[in-house]
């Protein structure tokens, strides 16, 4: 078999580093929607379990709402300091 030309040789390698771009992009991806999710699991977890303490309706009361408002706002500015994008 004759011996690939360097154009070839540059191909291939071309093509393997785009593989493994994707790979490794498909890996982040996969990451960032498990932190995302665990983040909004405890999210929901806390304020549920710190402002709902009745299940007389099906609707929340006014101080159950404004109770997981506020939690989920401290919630999420927690999350921001302690996970910044930049």
């Amino acid at each position: 078999m004759p011996a690939a030309s360097p154009r070839t040789r540059a191909r291939v390698r071309t093509a393997h580093t785009h593989c493994a771009r994707a790979v490794v992009l498909a890996k982040l991806e996969e990451l960032q929607m498990r932190d995302t999710l665990r983040m909004f699991n405890g999210l929901v977890e806390r304020c549920f379990s710190e402002c709902v303490h009745s299940f007389r309706s099906k609707a929340m009361s006014a101080p159950e709402e404004k109770c997981v408002n506020t939690c989920a706002n401290k919630f999420l500015k927690h999350s921001v300091r302690r996970h910044p994008t930049a």
